[in-house]
């Protein structure tokens, strides 16, 4: 039996509380350099040792000059590109051209702050309205209004309508569920119209990279 869900997104207005990742640091000195690895979230509060560290000066360079180091590591699979909104981040995998009908999820990193979107972008030049999504995941339907709304723009290749979402902690459950299911579709729905395609096991591996990069950077 296929069970129907109905998701509608409402917040105020506010900003999340971003956390830098934790990290085990040893006594060893080498040649004035930190020596760390990373250890999960449910680790030890952070703590530093400072001896044998002779080119920082307190422990916030120590954790800022690891931070910068861990980014560009987590960042190699994902191409970049600077906008008035800060830098993006799109996994390599994600096509290039904003003429394609795509969902898709991005990291945007401002004020040293990281956020998690997703993208449902539909490109025609009869335009529609679209107010909602529906997700038909294996035996799962589920109806999704998200707090943004759909934004008609237009560009050199067309007319787009994009909704631009700012994933939070519920949104993240739904993603999970995009992921895991073995048979996913998505359909963008308004003004009597609807509009379906499927959401294809490389679209599933960028959200799940995108959303396992953001949770380590945030």
């Amino acid at each position: 039996m296929t069970r129907k869900t109905t998701l509608i997104a409402i917040f105020t207005a506010g900003i999340a509380v971003m956390t830098t990742p934790r990290y085990l640091f040893t006594d060893a000195p080498r040649e004035g350099n930190a020596l760390y690895m990373p250890v999960n979230q449910e680790s030890a509060p952070l703590s530093f040792i400072t001896a044998g560290f002779s080119d920082y000066d307190d422990d916030a360079d120590i954790e800022r000059a690891l931070n910068r180091k861990n980014k560009s590591v987590y960042l190699a699979s994902f191409r970049r590109a600077v906008e008035e909104s800060g830098k993006i981040y799109t996994y390599k995998s994600i096509p290039r051209s904003v003429n394609v009908n795509s969902l898709y999820t991005y990291i945007l990193e401002k004020d040293d702050q990281f956020y998690l979107h997703l993208m449902a972008r539909y490109t025609s030049n009869d335009p529609v309205g679209f107010d909602h999504l529906v997700f038909y995941l294996d035996n799962e339907v589920i109806e999704y209004y998200p707090a943004e709304k759909f934004i008609l723009e237009e560009s050199e290749l067309g007319l787009h309508e994009n909704c631009d979402i700012l994933v939070r902690q519920p949104d993240e459950a739904l993603l999970r569920k995009i992921i895991n299911a073995e048979k996913a579709k998505v359909a963008f729905v308004g003004s009597g119209k609807t509009f379906e395609m499927p959401v294809t096991n490389n679209d599933k591996l960028a959200m799940e990279r995108s959303l396992s990069v953001y949770n380590d950077l945030k």
